[in-house]
């Protein structure tokens, strides 16, 4: 099938509605959150945003290196499951082992926490790691319930959960520094309730199906498959966190908190439209992928590959231009004036994010070929050469030159996957033989 006929395709029927709830969803989401930063950054001064961001980058990390491969699992194994009629022994497997991995991640964070707090002398440091602690399994049990929504094609419960946790958060954030203070753990503690507040509201639209006849040996042979997939994907965490949070940890060691939080809140700004439409492309195309990629349909995948990757360029072309001409403006209206040296940075993120969400295509080719050992790869490349582009730029340049080094990190490791992808020559050169036609 031509490009213009998977265009044609891809407006009709239950695809065009999923990407419709889709994109309502996550538009409000991000409209939501830059509401969130624009009252924040009014609330509280640039060192203390600075250290909300560099907390939540620790627990970005401990999430990832323990949860996000058991949550990347869920989402790669659900097609098969559905088709097997085990959802409710999948979801069994993978619960159970992200239980487990939530409470380590929680645990660690807590007592790295204490740790701090004593070799610092700050006793208020504890009480934050505390708060990101909670936070952090929170977010990993509402992650996992949502990737689940997402896998199913529930694409309206999706999108309502995605912009009641965005709205709670930023509401108990706001209320907690009104009521006790503009300070770091009061923020983060927010975040916590808002996201507990979340999970309350939504409880029944959790992925459910009947229990069946268990198979313990199918129960064996899925948690084997899932531990051998997620195996890569803990060291991939650690590499890939350097990549996205270490600029913020460099650029707080050589010129302090304040510059750092102005540069966290650039970052949040700039990057959100471009994970905006990343995200709304992925969430749509990414299940029909899988699908494709489990039912070996070489012309279904040809066919979706070519529409999502297309749209991700032409999207991100057009978003780097208005970023870079809209970026004063954007400063102005969406961040307090203290915050104003951000303007200068937009345009760079942007187009780092532009790089980013091109990638997300690439990288799910690899994820449906469950071979996340050449993610490993990729990262591998590409954060060696970020981290020294972070020191080489951020003394001299401060700010900019983290923007500028996260670009060229973003530009090495979408070379790098679409590669070792194969994803070029397998999707768009070589012909399919003796596919099967599926309905949209």
């Amino acid at each position: 099938m031509v490009l213009a006929d998977s265009l044609l395709d891809a407006l009709r029927g239950r695809f065009a509605r999923e990407f419709a709830w889709v994109a309502a969803g996550q538009l409000s989401t991000v409209l939501t959150r830059l509401v969130g930063i624009r009252l924040l950054t009014e609330l509280v001064e640039p060192a203390v945003f600075g250290v909300v961001g560099l907390t939540i980058g620790v627990s970005v990390l401990a999430r990832n290196i323990l949860c996000a491969p058991i949550l990347e699992a869920s989402y790669r194994f659900f097609a098969e499951a559905a088709l097997e009629g085990r959802i409710s022994e999948h979801r069994a497997v993978l619960s159970g082992l992200l239980r487990i991995r939530a409470l380590l991640a929680g645990g660690a964070l807590a007592l790295g926490g204490a740790a701090w707090a004593l070799w610092t002398g700050a006793p208020s440091a504890a009480w934050g790691f505390a708060a990101v602690a909670l936070l952090t399994m929170l977010e990993s049990f509402r992650m996992f319930e949502q990737r689940l929504l997402n896998a199913g094609r529930r694409q309206k419960l999706h999108a309502g959960w995605n912009l009641a946790d965005e709205a709670l958060r930023l509401g108990c954030a706001i209320a907690a520094t009104q009521v006790f203070g503009a300070e770091a753990v009061w923020v983060l503690l927010g975040y916590a309730a808002g996201v507990l507040l979340g999970i309350a509201l939504f409880w029944r639209a959790r992925v459910r199906a009947d229990a069946g006849t268990q198979d313990p040996e199918w129960t064996r042979r899925r948690r084997m498959e899932i531990v051998r997939y997620a195996q890569p994907l803990s060291f991939l965490a650690v590499v890939g966190w350097l990549f996205n949070f270490g600029d913020r940890y460099i650029l707080a060691a050589f010129v302090g908190t304040e510059p750092t939080g102005v540069y966290v809140a650039a970052y949040g700004l700039a990057s959100q439209p471009f994970l905006l439409a990343s995200t709304i492309l992925g969430l749509t195309f990414r299940p029909v992928y899988n699908a494709a990629a489990v039912q070996r349909q070489r012309g279904r995948e040809r066919e979706v590959f070519v529409v999502w990757l297309g749209i991700s360029v032409a999207v991100s072309c057009a978003g780097v231009v208005l970023m870079t001409w809209l970026a004063e403006p954007l400063t102005a209206l969406l961040l307090a004036e203290q915050y104003s040296g951000a303007a200068e940075l937009l345009p760079w993120i942007g187009a780092a994010y532009a790089l980013q969400a091109c990638r997300q295509v690439f990288d799910a080719v690899v994820y449906a070929q469950a071979r996340t050992n050449a993610l490993v790869v990729v990262q591998l490349i590409a954060a060696p050469a970020t981290l020294l582009l972070y020191l080489l730029l951020i003394p001299t340049l401060a700010a900019l030159g983290a923007a500028m080094a996260t670009l060229g990190g973003m530009l090495v490791a979408l070379s790098a996957v679409a590669v070792l992808s194969g994803a070029v020559p397998r999707l768009l050169f070589r012909p399919a033989r003796g596919d099967e036609e599926i309905p949209s």
